[in-house]
């Protein structure tokens, strides 16, 4: 057996343990990682988590309001990150407008605009009828972050990370199709 040469190895061991701390964190369930929102002391994690306020999708970001955390209490989130210009957020932006309609009693999709403009979000909201919350334009979203988009992260009532769905193929399709089950089970599960 052939010796590795020791500066190698040294340059090796670091690659090594990130990939094992890597797999640790990947194998552990979106709905069992905690949030800091969940932390929050404030009666609404989603006021941490919406520093800034809400508006309705395809209001300008001036018409910004806390009130919208009322609607949101006792729901689910879905934090949507979305794109005019993205191909596949246009192939999945319908499918989250029929899921919403069939569950907006139980859950509130709050929209994260990647577009470049005020305009070009306002605009997408308004033709893709998107009947639900948005973060105000270029203001802040403590949520967890997309590498991609289209890209949903769905945080249960109490603020905890639920689900988190990325892409526009068949799998993620079957992912949202299945999240209304998860939400009645988890509060089957979380009855006080």
């Amino acid at each position: 057996m052939e010796k590795i040469p020791y500066i190698m190895l040294k340059k090796l061991i670091p690659f090594v343990l990130f990939a094992l701390t890597a797999a640790v964190f990947s194998a552990v369930p979106a709905h069992a990682q905690a949030t800091p929102l969940a932390a929050a002391k404030k009666e609404s994690p989603w006021e941490a988590m919406f520093p800034d306020g809400l508006i309705k999708a395809g209001a300008k970001a001036e018409s910004a309001s806390k009130n919208h955390f009322k609607t949101m209490k006792g729901k689910f989130v879905g934090v949507y990150s979305s794109a005019s210009w993205c191909m596949p957020c246009r192939k999945f932006t319908p499918e989250l407008v029929k899921f919403y309609k069939k569950n907006k009693k139980d859950i509130e999709i709050v929209f994260r605009s990647g577009d470049k403009t005020e305009d070009a979000m306002i605009g997408y909201a308004r033709k893709d009828k998107m009947k639900w919350l948005a973060v105000p334009f270029k203001k802040r979203c403590l949520s967890k972050g997309a590498a991609g988009i289209p890209h949903l992260v769905i945080y249960a009532p109490d603020g905890e990370l639920f689900a988190e769905l990325s892409g526009a193929g068949t799998k993620t399709f079957d992912a949202l199709k299945k999240i209304p089950e998860l939400m009645k089970e988890w509060r089957q599960e979380n009855r006080k």
